[in-house]
């Protein structure tokens, strides 16, 4: 099983959808998730735009620690996507 820069683009943009939502359904502004995450403000941002798509696991899970979500709930539904989905 191979994974194409495209099928890879989005699930990438899936992940930043949610890391967004998840964020705006705590009203936590982008600075606070900074501050309770300990990533950078303009990372956040980036990586929610879809203007940073190579980043490391060790940020994804303190974004989602500075959210208080399960890495599981991030990741949950990566199993729609080509080639997972079969």
């Amino acid at each position: 099983m191979q994974l194409s820069e495209d099928q890879y683009d989005q699930i990438i943009q899936n992940i930043a959808k949610k890391l967004k939502q998840a964020r705006k359904e705590r009203k936590l502004t982008v600075l606070e998730l900074s501050s309770r995450s300990g990533v950078a403000d303009n990372h956040i941002s980036f990586i929610e735009n879809g203007k940073r798509t190579k980043v490391s696991l060790k940020v994804y899970l303190k974004i989602c620690a500075g959210l208080n979500i399960s890495p599981k709930e991030l990741l949950e539904d990566i199993d729609q996507f080509p080639p997972f989905d079969d």
